[in-house]
């Protein structure tokens, strides 16, 4: 069996020009580093430049609208890259931030096997009852939040 290799970029918690004016000059050096099949921003961009920016980086993006996004985007998103189905929401639809069997039970409704999430603006990748879940936490390293991961 081959091994075809998938350059991702996964990002969220923007939060341009509300809470921070720039993402930071090391993130968008790695932006630029290299055309990227798959885009993917887990949303709180806020600003429509934020939006503009991430349409450019890959061949094909995938964003959601965050709690703070008056952006038209959707609220989840399914997709497969590489044969595994991975979806992506905020995350500000559980309680309490980052709650990983809320989102777990989230995954298990789309039906995917990966989620990515943002909404806690701190990272992690864990894996929790057969579902891995990804968070990038915050580009511009706004105000981390305490997460409820196991």
């Amino acid at each position: 069996m081959d091994m075809v290799e998938y350059r991702l970029l996964i990002t969220s918690d923007s939060h341009i020009h509300d809470r921070a004016n720039d993402i930071p000059g090391e993130f968008m050096d790695i932006f630029r580093s290299g055309s990227y099949e798959v885009v993917i921003h887990a949303g709180d961009l806020v600003d429509p430049d934020v939006l503009s920016l991430v349409k450019r980086l890959g061949k094909r993006q995938y964003i959601v609208k965050g709690n703070m996004d008056y952006l038209d985007l959707p609220k989840q998103a399914v997709f497969e890259v590489g044969g595994v189905k991975m979806g992506m929401v905020h995350g500000d639809q559980v309680r309490p931030r980052g709650n990983i069997e809320a989102l777990t039970r989230i995954a298990r409704i789309i039906n995917v096997n990966v989620l990515v999430s943002g909404h806690t603006h701190a990272p992690f990748i864990t894996e929790y009852k057969g579902v891995i879940h990804v968070n990038p936490g915050s580009v511009t390293g706004v105000c981390r939040v305490v997460q409820a991961v196991r």
